[in-house]
């Protein structure tokens, strides 16, 4: 992969080409205010840059005309940019000029011109930017998304010729979308790219322009993990290559991105996880290669409406916009495209009377538009209209909804700053007939740790903040979901929390339900000039340390103890002490005490407790040496600490309630309703030798034999830890004696077998079923969200969402087998038909669902590969 850097030979004109006599003269008397033009001369433009990506060259050039550069001076009055810059392609040569206050000042070229946007003096951290909003186009990248600084030329060091070397900043990706699920012809308009790591792909940079050196990418508040690539007409094909320019970032292993694209007809969007070994790396002056696989993406049809500008607008013109800057006399700033539909540049709207307006089309019919857009200070800025038949409504959330009465085809809107406060910006603004959507959700204020045994509560100040596309915020009440939580056991669990189907989480701390136990100190033992108490575990030593004054052998016990100036007392046990009392006899003692852990709190009155808090199983408090009564003299001391056998809580299990049973007889075929039991995992039904696991209320049982009587048992049943299982709830049915019995007309049960694998039956398809006939029996596959699949040599494929039912043209159907090509696809038949109140059960690859009905329906929960069905009915 070749270095992204490109040499431009640059050439100084005939006037710059000064002897050192002449430059001398040149530098001593050239006044502050004096100006002077370089000219220079780069190589053909085909020679401008190329960027190899997997040998897939992407290449553009310089135009013959419109290029923007801007040169900066380091002079000595601050940073100065170059005026007058001038570009034209002559004879395969593209001549720049530019004129400077200074001959002795270093000079750099920028190249885009809207890449800085600096506005301090700092030369060694000018803010440049990398677009967010960036142009699609053919086989290359967007060059107004480029991003190229010039090593430093000193116009006194000037010869005949110049080598000005760039070095490309930004990193460039290609990025591969293949398989999109389109129907028919889609044109592809935009495409997001969207990384979950904390690196910043697009925002503002600072670079020291001494050295070339990027010193911070992408800093707070102006960064953003996501390119929009924007203004394409691309037909959407098998494989659509599209190339960017980002940071430099990498999407590690376990990361994710995210992909949406955008056509005239649907959005697609498809998040990938980066698998375990690999990542994608963005690198300074190179190129990334990359695919994504659209096929399972999620599809939306695109509904946003396009308002085209009344007048002529080119994307990156303001012209469009009215813009007044108020008392700020601020210069606008945009950092993005400015094509209405989607997103627009960063525009800044100054204080008292700024504002910004712009007037739109629309179809004369009545319709209610939502507006929104971002910005630092939402509150200063209002929005209003001079149009008959709109009326614009704020919502909570700092959007808007702009109503437009029936035969309004112009009107106009006004975002404005009229307050005295300051300054705001606004951003990404957006008019479509869709409402903004939660882009994720924030939780402050949630209880973070508990004691095992507690109860689970979220407190007092939990807070739940909906983040909207546009950057705007609302406090919402959410949904918490705190069942991954075992408040009895120490461990760390999840909390999710969800609202409008958007979720996040946060993770709690169960801790170790600490037993603790207090002592008082009794008598301790005089050697070794130290005082020791050993006392229940705990060990408490006074030692002289630096003290001026020996330990006296008078004072051995808590009542009565001495610390005198220097000396320490070291209190230690095995588990972990939680608090010291002493209790002071005078108000200056201990009032130069210092602790080497925890906090010591010393209220300094007569008789007061000087009061030790902190967990650790050594504490080591030492009496100062200063003057006036630092010694400490105590009438009691009481020492706190955790003591064995705390930890995990064991609650004692609850007895589950006992199911109502109800049995409803209907021939030889038994259901079985029940009311839900508080706390139930499932279910457990029982008849003779027969169980039913995991049973749903209600339980049909078919095929049972005539003249007998039943006796039914449900059982709630308990997860084993919280709670145990119930008492059986019970019911009996008896079947009546067989209605076709003693010579009548007996009809006999009828089986008939279907192959839907393609090979027989009769096959007739469209876009939205498929169906099998065999006999009575009909088989029928609806489309849910993927395509129905016409046929296999071995097996048909029913999709996740689809329907399937099976249905005869006259008659009861008792039974249905169902053989799959495997035991996994099996259980998945099993759980749809039991989803859908069915009695199912799964032997092998074989599938065996009970009713009486004329039809079996089901929606498959995953896909079901199946190759023979089995329905066995009466007529």
């Amino acid at each position: 992969m070749k270095k992204l850097m490109k040499s431009l030979m640059l050439f100084a004109a005939a006037a710059m080409a000064l002897t050192s006599c002449e430059n001398e003269a040149m530098n001593e008397g050239i006044e502050a205010n004096d100006t002077y033009t370089m000219n220079f001369v780069a190589g053909a433009p085909e020679s401008k840059t190329s960027v190899d990506i997997a040998d897939n060259i992407a290449t553009f050039s310089w135009a013959e005309e419109g290029e923007t550069f801007t040169f900066v001076q380091n002079t000595a009055e601050g940073l100065k940019k170059g005026t007058d810059v001038t570009f034209n392609y002559n004879e395969g040569l593209a001549e720049i000029t530019a004129t400077f206050t200074e001959a002795t000042s270093p000079i750099v070229a920028i190249y885009p011109e809207d890449a800085y946007i600096s506005d301090n003096d700092n030369y060694n951290k000018v803010k440049l930017i990398v677009r967010k909003d960036q142009d699609i186009l053919n086989d290359t990248f967007d060059p107004n998304a480029d991003l190229m600084i010039s090593k430093e030329v000193t116009p006194e060091n000037a010869t005949d010729t110049h080598l000005l070397q760039f070095t490309r900043l930004v990193a460039v990706g290609k990025m591969t979308i293949k398989n999109l699920p389109i129907e028919g012809t889609e044109v592809i308009e935009k495409v997001n790219f969207s990384i979950s790591s904390e690196n910043a792909l697009t925002g503002r940079l600072y670079v020291d322009l001494a050295t070339g050196i990027v010193e911070e990418w992408g800093y707070y508040n102006n960064a953003a993990k996501e390119v929009n690539l924007k203004g394409g007409a691309v037909t959407a094909a098998t494989e659509n290559d599209f190339f960017f320019t980002c940071m430099p970032a990498i999407v590690a292993e376990g990361e994710t991105f995210t992909v949406t694209v955008t056509t005239d007809k649907s959005i697609y969007t498809h998040t990938v996880t980066i698998p375990a070994g690999k990542s994608i790396e963005f690198k300074s002056g190179r190129g990334s290669s990359f695919g994504v696989n659209m096929a399972d993406a999620q599809k939306e049809a695109n509904t946003a409406l396009a308002l085209p500008w009344i007048e002529g607008f080119d994307d990156e013109d303001l012209s469009a916009y009215t813009v007044v800057n108020g008392d700020s006399d601020t210069k606008v700033y945009t950092d993005g495209n400015l094509a209405l539909g989607a997103e627009v540049g960063e525009i800044l709207i100054g204080k008292n009377g700024g504002s910004m307006s712009a007037t739109f089309a629309s179809d004369g019919t009545a319709k209610t538009l939502n507006l929104w857009f971002k910005s630092n200070y939402s509150e200063r800025i209002s929005v209003s209209s001079t149009t008959d038949g709109v009326t614009i409504t704020k919502l909570t959330n700092n959007g808007y909804t702009v109503a437009l009465t029936e035969g309004v085809e112009q009107f106009n809107l006004t975002l404005s700053n009229d307050g005295t406060s300051g300054n705001a910006r606004v951003d990404d603004i957006t008019l479509t007939e869709e409402a903004p959507v939660i882009e994720k959700l924030m939780v402050e204020g949630a209880i973070l740790s508990f004691t095992a045994g507690s109860t689970f509560a979220t407190g007092e100040d939990f807070t739940v903040t909906a983040v909207y596309q546009n950057g705007t915020t609302e406090t919402v009440t959410a949904d918490v979901d705190s069942s991954a939580v075992n408040m009895t056991a120490v461990g760390i669990y999840t909390v999710t929390v969800s609202y409008e189907g958007v979720t996040t989480t946060y993770d709690v701390t169960i801790q170790a339900n600490v037993q603790t136990k207090t002592i008082e100190l009794d008598t301790g033992t005089f050697a070794n000039s130290t005082i020791t108490w050993t006392q229940d575990g705990v060990t408490v030593v006074q030692a002289k340390g630096n003290g001026s004054a020996a330990v006296n052998s008078s004072y051995a016990t808590a009542s009565t103890m001495r610390l005198y100036q220097g000396h320490t007392l070291t209190f230690s046990c095995d588990t972990n002490i939680t608090k010291i009392e002493m209790v002071s006899k005078s108000s200056n003692y201990g009032k130069t005490a210092t602790v080497n852990v925890g906090t010591l709190n010393n209220p300094q009155t007569n008789g007061c407790t000087l009061t030790w808090t902190g967990s650790a199983k050594e504490i080591v408090l030492t009496n100062g040496t200063g003057s006036g009564g630092s010694q400490l003299q105590t009438s009691s001391i009481k020492i706190t600490y955790e003591v064995s056998g705390s930890g995990d809580v064991t609650p004692d299990p609850v007895q589950l309630g006992t199911p109502d049973v109800q049995a409803e007889v209907s021939g030889n075929t038994v259901t079985l309703t029940w009311a839900e039991v508080a706390n139930a995992s499932s279910y457990t039904v029982t008849y003779g030798t027969t169980t039913i696991e995991d049973a749903t209320s209600p339980c049909q049982i078919s095929n049972l034999a005539y003249s007998t009587t039943y006796n039914f048992s449900v059982v709630a049943v308990g997860d084993g830890t919280n709670y145990t299982d119930s008492a059986a709830g019970t019911a009996s049915a008896t079947i009546e004696a067989d209605p076709n019995a003693g010579g009548g007309d007996v009809t006999t049960p009828t089986t008939v077998e279907m192959d839907i694998t393609g090979t027989t039956g009769t096959l007739a398809g469209d876009s939205n079923s498929i169906t099998w006939t065999s006999g009575d029996v009909t088989f029928t596959n609806t489309k849910g969200s993927t395509a129905i699949r016409t046929s296999d040599s071995s097996h048909y494929r029913v999709y996740q969402d689809s329907g399937m039912t099976i249905s005869v043209a006259e008659g009861t159907i008792s039974e249905v087998v169902i053989t799959c090509t495997s035991t996994d696809y099996a259980t998945q038949a099993k759980t749809s038909f039991t989803n859908a109140g069915y009695t199912a059960t799964a032997n092998g690859s074989v599938v065996t669902v009970t009713g009486s009905s004329s039809s079996f329906t089901a929606t498959a929960a995953k896909q079901i590969r199946l190759s023979k069905i089995a329905v066995t009915y009466t007529k």
